[in-house]
């Protein structure tokens, strides 16, 4: 599944090309990635990999994730952290913080591919479901960093030495298209 909010009808009429099945989020424009995954509920329950649709990278990105045995799993890369991404602080082979702030405390970027078991897709969408009494302008940044505050063992991937790209501007389409 696909879940699109911005330039919907141009997303749902490739999909539909591919035999893709799309969620639509009716709050794209006034809610985080939280909201939108808790749009998809029903598609997310048993499970889940989630990609940021402006990320390129190697297939075997998604075997090595999927080899880690945690419930959720965040894709990082470590060392040159970009000011721009959103950092994490890993020891003991798990996720101890994360955020967008930007000091020395942080080893690490998540670059927007994540894994979810069918237990932790329940966690994170309980989570989302609780933040969303309050707002629904959720990032996924903020109920990853809710879950590990209130103690979920958060597991990552680190592909520091794969082929990967995170295109935030025209430089990183140029480099994108040389790389891949």
């Amino acid at each position: 599944d696909v879940i699109c909010g911005y330039l919907a009808g141009d997303v749902e009429k490739f999909c539909k090309e591919k035999n893709i099945n799309t969620i639509f989020n009716p709050f794209y424009d006034v809610s985080g990635m939280g909201m939108t995954l808790w749009v998809a509920s029903d598609a997310l329950k048993d499970g889940f990999i989630s990609i940021y649709s402006d990320i390129l990278f190697e297939s075997d990105v998604i075997s090595g994730m999927m080899g880690v045995k945690h419930d959720i799993v965040l894709v990082v890369k470590r060392g040159n952290l970009r000011a721009e991404a959103e950092k994490v602080v890993t020891d003991n082979n798990v996720i101890k913080k994360i955020g967008k702030v930007s000091d020395n405390n942080w080893n690490a970027e998540f670059i927007g591919i994540s894994k979810f078991s069918k237990n932790g897709s329940k966690k994170l969408l309980d989570e989302i479901h609780k933040m969303s009494k309050q707002t629904i302008d959720i990032s996924f940044i903020a109920v990853i960093k809710k879950l590990i505050d209130d103690g979920e063992i958060i597991g990552f991937y680190d592909v520091s030495d794969g082929k990967f790209i995170d295109i935030d501007f025209p430089d990183d389409l140029k480099r994108a298209e040389k790389l891949f």
